[in-house]
């Protein structure tokens, strides 16, 4: 069957009439339709002929049907089954079918005056039309999903990159129909800033840089990483809130890392038997102490010297030192006896014999008693490392002793490797677990604190004896105005000359 294929549109010409504009810019196409034709076939087809991808099909009644309804619209070809009924009504009709084809607005112009064949009205096959623009154009904006035929084209003029999209029938799935990926616009525009790249997409993008390393990318780096990789610029702030976000991705938030302290605990103490845990909240549910001994770090200790480095975050009063002490003190049992002083080293040294283990060290202004057999000098320095001090070495010396004899057995490399035998295990996930009501009953709130003025410090406080780093340079700070260092302009208290 020969079937005239007319480009055009329908229009209402008043309330019980419709009229068919013939588009005069266009020609007609005859096309063979079979009993077994698709209808994507039938698409397929049409649009070859008029070389347009989104159209819509749809013929006018007979003037029979007319007359028995009034206002009768066109009929819409939009699946098979709408084809084999046009094919059944075309069988009877005596002449040339002809179906009406409607094509995109924006590139078809249609006449004024209405067909006399096509005086029968038509509406357009209503489809959902997404248009989309390309993720690297220069128009990041998206347009709203219309009830029509014909796509909101949402890109500017200066760019020619499009991406066109049409739902397919009776699914919530899209087929892209035109894309477009070449850009015509200018630089200045690609590399704007867009709004789809928002603090969360970006943060996603690099939150692998947080994961190891503690500081991770600064702002600076950001903005660079962002305009290599992604070709476009974002501004200081908005790379400050990039981070920001990087780092919630990857290491969660303090409210999160809380209220889940008891349930590491827990897992912690499953994972490692033999370890002591406890926790402390205040009277509003917050946090305010933890206290945790590994059981591995707990049975090496028993091979260890007694020696314990001890800080306590919070205020250092008498309350949280004897609340740490009480936890110390059910894992180390002699831990009153811990020795915390220490003295210098001695300077060049004369040595007399007192019998075969004493002997009497002497330097420029002090002596020394040293026993070798009980491993103890005057100077206590011994009794605190275990590893003989300077006045032990010279008596071992003088007698032509080996020093190594007098070290403790807590330094010997057979003591430490039963001491680090043991490893310490990790709790794992913690979402993927199960936990007792009583351990849950334990989740607590940050501590409330006050956040400082000023920058964070970057570098730690230095102890008692410590130098700085090797081969660093200290920077002298002088006066503006005298040039003299130990003060500034303000307090200068020199006469302007």
């Amino acid at each position: 069957m020969e079937v005239l294929c007319v480009c055009g549109q329908w229009r209402s010409k008043d309330a019980f009439q419709w009229e068919f504009h013939v588009d005069l810019n266009r020609n007609a196409s005859f096309i063979s339709i079979e009993e077994d034709l698709q209808f994507e076939d039938l698409m397929k087809i049409v649009s070859e002929d008029f070389k347009e991808e989104v159209i819509g099909l749809s013929y006018g009644m007979s003037l029979d049907i007319k007359s028995t309804v009034e206002g009768f619209p066109p009929i819409s070809v939009a699946n098979t089954r709408h084809l084999r009924s046009f094919i059944g009504k075309s069988r009877s009709f005596d002449g040339t079918c002809r179906l009406c084809v409607k094509v995109n607005a924006d590139s078809a112009s249609c006449n004024n005056q209405a067909s006399d064949t096509f005086a029968s009205p038509v509406s357009t096959v209503k489809r959902e039309i997404q248009v989309h623009t390309d993720p690297t154009s220069c128009n990041r904006e998206t347009s709203d999903t219309f009830a029509s035929h014909v796509p909101l084209n949402a890109i500017p003029v200066f760019c020619s990159t499009v991406q066109r999209e049409k739902q397919l029938p009776l699914s919530d799935f899209f087929v892209v129909k035109k894309y477009v990926h070449e850009h015509t616009c200018d630089t200045t525009h690609m590399n704007a800033n867009h709004r789809q790249a928002s603090e969360k997409l970006l943060g996603s993008l690099i939150c692998s840089n947080y994961g190891e390393k503690k500081e991770g990318l600064k702002p600076k780096q950001i903005i660079k990483q962002v305009r290599i990789l992604h070709g476009f610029h974002i501004n200081y702030k908005q790379a400050w809130r990039v981070k920001e976000e990087a780092q919630f991705l990857v290491r969660g938030t303090p409210e999160d890392s809380y209220y889940n302290l008891s349930r590491w605990l827990y897992k912690v103490t499953k994972a490692n038997p033999g370890s002591l845990t406890y926790q402390q909240v205040d009277a509003a549910g917050k946090f305010k102490y933890a206290f945790l001994a590994f059981g591995p770090s707990i049975r090496g200790f028993s091979l260890m010297r007694k020696v314990i480095a001890v800080d306590v975050v919070d205020a250092e009063n008498g309350a949280s030192w004897k609340w740490f002490f009480r936890g110390l003190s059910q894992m180390i049992l002699d831990a009153s006896d811990l020795l915390v002083s220490r003295f210098g080293a001695a300077m060049v040294l004369n040595v007399y014999q007192v019998d075969q283990n004493e002997f009497e060290v002497k330097d420029e202004t002090m002596k020394y008693v040293v026993d070798l057999e009980k491993r103890h000098c005057t100077c206590n320095v011994s009794d605190i490392d275990k590893i003989p001090c300077i006045h032990a070495f010279a008596a071992a010396k003088y007698i032509k002793r080996d020093e190594n004899r007098y070290v403790d057995t807590s330094h010997l490399t057979e003591t430490w490797a039963k001491a680090y035998a043991e490893s310490i295990h990790p709790g794992g996930e913690l979402s993927t677990s199960t936990y007792p009501a009583n351990i849950d009953e334990l989740s607590c709130q940050p501590p409330a604190t006050k956040k400082r003025s000023g920058r964070p410090p970057t570098k730690r406080k230095r102890s008692v004896g410590e130098f700085g780093v090797p081969g660093s340079k200290s920077q002298s700070h002088k006066c503006s105005r005298c040039g003299i260092g130990g003060h500034n302009k303000i307090t200068c208290k020199r006469p302007i000359g």
